[in-house]
């Protein structure tokens, strides 16, 4: 069953392959990359689901989960745990390396047992009684370490790939080199099923240099070249109409092949990505 879930994680690489799982399994995916953003997404969203890993956000992903399940009164939420336990609290651990399989089933079968903060109520200006504001208003303190400490800046990649200018253009590229083969008749050949297999295995290893097949020096014009020839190469309508299941696995290929032009495609988050997986 889908499910809303937020994950509290720093680690760039991890965050990409924790997002395909969860969106694969058809979940909500939310993702906060300090403690900071995570006390703003879990009183704005109140999700389902909290993945978080301790070390996230130097250290102070633990002190959240202790904040989070020490705090009485609040909405339950199910906890997992990325890599290792946390003393004093009892909640799934999801070993590493992160397995796909393992990770949606903890999330399918993750039970609420620990609360999340509780919307601080806003008292009225002339110091009187205490009034609850419109729900949408409310908003929950953070931890003293996190609030004085400067949020670090949302990751670009944390949203739909969709979204992405990038994406668009490539997209447009995409349908334009289309129409031009089209004009010269020369229609591809169908795919073949090893052929996409075997792409799909190497999109399922999180690493998107070797996606593109570029090397971890690539320019931001030598990934958009790389996506724009790996979406054209990898176009539906070669895909036999009768193959639903091929079909599936195309579309899975080519999402990631966008999410991995919009992250290589700009200087910042290429170099980023590049330090995250060591390359």
């Amino acid at each position: 069953m889908p499910r809303s879930v937020l994950l509290i994680d720093d680690d760039l690489a991890e965050i990409a392959l924790v997002k395909r799982v969860l969106e694969r399994g058809g979940h909500e995916a939310r993702v906060a990359t300090n403690v900071t953003d995570a006390w703003s997404e879990l009183a704005r969203v109140s999700p389902e689901v909290v993945l978080l890993a301790p070390e996230c956000d130097g250290g102070e992903g633990a002190e959240l989960a202790r904040r989070m399940t020490g705090q009485p009164g609040a909405r339950p939420v199910a906890l997992v745990l990325l890599g290792a336990a946390i003393d004093g609290i009892v909640a799934r651990v999801v070993a590493r390396p992160i397995d796909g399989r393992e990770l949606e089933e903890a999330v399918g079968r993750a039970t609420a047992s620990t609360p999340t903060p509780t919307p601080t109520p806003t008292p009225t200006p002339t110091g009187g009684a205490v009034q609850r504001s419109d729900p949408s208003a409310l908003s929950v303190a953070p931890p003293e370490a996190a609030r004085s400490r400067r949020a670090a800046p949302r990751l670009a990649f944390d949203r739909s790939p969709s979204r992405f200018e990038e994406a668009s253009e490539l997209r447009a590229a995409e349908r334009e080199l289309w129409l031009a083969q089209e004009r010269e008749r020369r229609v591809p050949p169908p795919l073949e099923r090893a052929f996409v297999e075997e792409k799909l295995r190497l999109v399922e290893r999180a690493d998107y240099f070797d996606i593109l097949g570029i090397g971890a020096g690539c320019s931001s014009l030598e990934a958009q070249q790389a996506v724009v020839r790996l979406l054209t190469e990898l176009t539906p309508e070669r895909c036999p109409a009768e193959d639903a299941q091929l079909r599936e696995k195309l579309e899975e290929i080519r999402r990631v092949v966008s999410e991995a032009g919009a992250v290589l495609g700009e200087d910042g988050l290429r170099a980023a990505y590049r330090r995250a997986v060591g390359r």
